[in-house]
């Protein structure tokens, strides 16, 4: 019998490496530590953050983009890849109510890349209005691209309050103006049909940051927000936080054609006009694979059992409390607890995260995954309720 400990040999070509198992096993930060940190955040009581355990066939998908590895500014190179590429992003595309979808490495880039595109189209306009609640990638694109970002006060929903918005475009009209489709701390909507009608009165560019929330598109059955995508000029959206997709896999969606970037001596073809350059199948396979072989039905009802366990959650813990309660529809719950130090030991087991609103401290539980559970959530609670 072989001894476990005994060296690995990897034989690449004519050349062979010998693999030391034990010291791979046994230093500071092991192989077997990080498997193990792995399987711990995947609980069914994991919350804190938008990190979802995966849909069935993405390790698949990750595998196979690792064995494709083709780049994709050679798109004559990988025809069978291209076609998975344009075939996901047109169905995605149609889905979300747009003409274009293009993927990024995240929804940092596809706001960059969004803002980059608004300022392109304005002339003599320099800055951006969002709400005090808008991620903090806006600012930074923003100072990326030398134009200035003003933040809106929220009304106490923490949407935008729309009529400092509409005082602030009368006063200067914007570059664009940001919409916030589920923000990061808390998970609200900012009122999308009147923010809409502000961008058409002031002739401005309008972008959803939909990193999170854009998931309830796909459930929007009565086109309560849906019919206002056509005057929507672009929307960023995150599959690897809320459509159980490994990073990175992002969707920068628009209705204007891509433009491309010319005079490239070394490419065949003049590739779009985007923040990031080389790309493959790291950042759609996954996705095209999970819905080829699940198809759309199974991704919306996983969508809505994590809304559903949402909304359990919250409703369970308003019946047993007296604490605020934040719930805005999109998976995301907050809670103002009466002893907030007394939940320390959940925030360091991820069960719970916290966020500070108003100055004001709250926790916060993330309906991300496809196991997180509400009964598992409220029976770590239960000792503190």
């Amino acid at each position: 019998m072989k001894n476990p400990e005994s060296p690995v040999v990897h034989r690449s070509e004519d050349k062979q490496y010998i693999i030391d198992t034990q010291r791979l096993m046994s230093s500071d930060i092991s192989y077997q530590d990080l498997v193990n940190e792995a399987s711990y955040h995947q609980r069914a009581d994991w919350a804190a953050h938008m990190t979802p355990s995966l849909a069935p066939y993405s390790q698949l998908g990750m595998q196979l983009a690792l064995h494709h590895h083709g780049n994709l500014l050679s798109p004559e190179l990988y025809p069978k890849l291209k076609h998975a590429e344009s075939e996901i992003k047109t169905t995605l595309a149609h889905e979300f109510g747009f003409s274009h979808a293009r993927f990024t490495h995240g929804g940092s880039y596809s706001n960059l890349d969004a803002l980059w595109r608004a300022r392109s189209q304005s002339v003599n306009k320099k800055v951006v209005y969002g709400s005090e609640a808008s991620h903090y990638s806006i600012r930074k694109a923003c100072d990326i691209l030398g134009i200035t970002f003003e933040a809106i006060p929220c009304n106490t929903a923490q949407q935008i309050d729309l009529v400092a918005l509409e005082k602030k475009c009368a006063q200067d009209a914007p570059i664009a103006i940001i919409a916030n489709m589920g923000t990061s701390a808390t998970g609200a909507i900012d009122p999308i049909e009147e923010i809409t009608a502000i961008s058409t009165k002031h002739n401005c560019w309008l972008h959803i940051d939909a990193a999170w929330g854009g998931s309830n598109l796909l459930i929007d059955e009565n086109n309560l927000f849906k019919q206002f995508m056509p005057k929507v000029d672009s929307l960023s959206f995150d599959p690897h936080k809320s459509l159980f997709q490994p990073r990175p896999c992002s969707v920068l969606f628009s209705h204007s054609k891509p433009e491309h970037t010319h005079d490239i001596n070394y490419l065949s073809e003049s590739p779009e006009k985007a923040i990031s350059g080389s790309y493959g199948a790291e950042l759609f396979i996954p996705l095209w694979l999970n819905w080829k072989i699940l198809g759309k039905d199974w991704f919306i009802d996983k969508i809505n059992y994590r809304l559903e366990q949402a909304e359990y959650f919250a409703s369970q813990l308003q019946k047993q409390t007296k604490w605020p309660i934040i719930n805005h529809g999109t998976g995301i719950v907050c809670f103002k607890a009466d002893h907030d130090a007394l939940l320390a030991p959940l925030v360091e087991k991820g069960t719970v995260s916290t966020i500070n609103l108003n100055q004001t401290c709250y926790h916060r539980v993330i309906f991300a995954g496809l196991d997180t559970s509400a009964e598992k959530l409220l029976k770590a609670l239960h000792p503190f309720l």
